[in-house]
């Protein structure tokens, strides 16, 4: 009895230590660096003002978060700062894959000033000066794109671009930091780089983000023609008309040939052996084949062409046509020979 209410207790106080960092996240946020008050933390995280309030004052014992005039602000300038570098890093992303940065002169002005909305005007020709073209260096790269090849060129700089990114971010994560708040140990300067190292990753490099930032570039640059809003929380939502999708992927796959088709491959191959396993729960596991009363349902499994069987009964196994048919008549000369 006392181990389960020792886990319960253990359960509680990680839940509790979890939401303490999660306001502690909400306060160093480079927006609310003029500090924020206790209803704007339990609006935003959907807890209620008491339990922020108790929380806060843990906080403050811990001597993690500051008062005054009623708002709170946040003490570790270590956390505040990856915070606000993440969340430029982040916001820069969008100027950085622009269409008007890899082609000169593709975008109209109005669309150009919903990219750079958020920039100054200096700032974004400063930044452009340093950007615009092929972004890999001449002396390692030199690509020749016509303006029939444009897609190419756009799709190819995109990738280089993103992947230069978050390469940019994985590096930084290594970077020596000079500490503003005092580190005890070893143990916790290594607890301390965790965190650090999380908060940069995780709002920096937001996959939610960049699917939305890509949707925008193909929509900017008339590669794809629908676009649609699920709601206010969620991102673009694309689903592009066939001709529309084949394009794309031809393009990629012309840019990228060997990733294109060593990814396809290995899905096609992994889901295969998953679907053709058969003879080994034959061999190995023949019980689970025998106290299923199979009940199949014609399934379909992404990028595979044909059709597969998923048993809805205790087996759950999925099968390709070739061994459904081979198990249906092993199936039915074992009823025949029961007869």
């Amino acid at each position: 009895m006392k181990s389960v209410n020792s886990k319960q207790i253990s359960s509680q106080q990680q839940l509790r230590q979890n939401t303490k960092n999660k306001i502690l996240e909400y306060i160093s946020d480079l927006d609310h660096i003029q500090g924020v008050y206790p209803y704007e933390i339990a609006e935003s995280l959907g807890i209620t003002r008491q339990y922020v309030h108790e929380l806060l004052k843990e906080l403050m014992k811990e001597t993690r978060v500051l008062k005054g005039y009623g708002r709170y602000f946040a003490t570790d300038r270590d956390l505040a700062d990856i915070i606000a570098f993440a969340k430029v890093m982040k916001m820069v992303i969008g100027l950085l894959i622009s269409p008007d940065l890899i082609e000169p002169g593709s975008m109209e002005i109005k669309k150009i000033a919903l990219v750079r909305q958020s920039f100054n005007e200096t700032f974004y020709r400063e930044f452009k000066k340093m950007v615009t073209g092929i972004s890999v260096s001449n002396s390692l790269c030199s690509p020749k794109f016509t303006h029939n090849t444009l897609n190419e060129k756009y799709l190819f700089d995109f990738a280089n671009r993103i992947g230069a990114f978050i390469t940019y971010i994985l590096i930084e994560t290594m970077r020596p930091y000079e500490y503003n708040e005092p580190v005890k140990d070893t143990n916790s300067k290594i607890r301390k780089r965790n965190i650090l190292a999380d908060n940069l990753t995780r709002r920096a490099i937001d996959i939610k983000w960049l699917l939305e930032v890509f949707h925008s570039l193909l929509y900017y640059t008339d590669q794809e023609s629908q676009r649609e809003r699920g709601s206010i929380s969620e991102p673009w939502f694309f689903e592009a008309k066939k001709n529309e999708f084949d394009n794309l992927t031809k393009t990629f796959s012309k840019v990228y040939p060997g990733v294109y088709q060593a990814l396809e491959k290995y899905w096609q191959s992994e889901m295969w052996g998953f679907t053709n396993a058969l003879d080994a729960v034959e061999r190995y596991a023949p019980q689970r084949l025998e106290d299923c009363n199979h009940k199949w349902r014609k399934i379909k499994i992404y990028k595979l062409e044909g059709d597969f069987y998923y048993c809805l009964d205790k087996c759950h196994l999925v099968i390709n046509e070739i061994e459904k048919k081979s198990l249906d008549k092993k199936e039915g000369k074992m009823k025949k020979a029961s007869k």
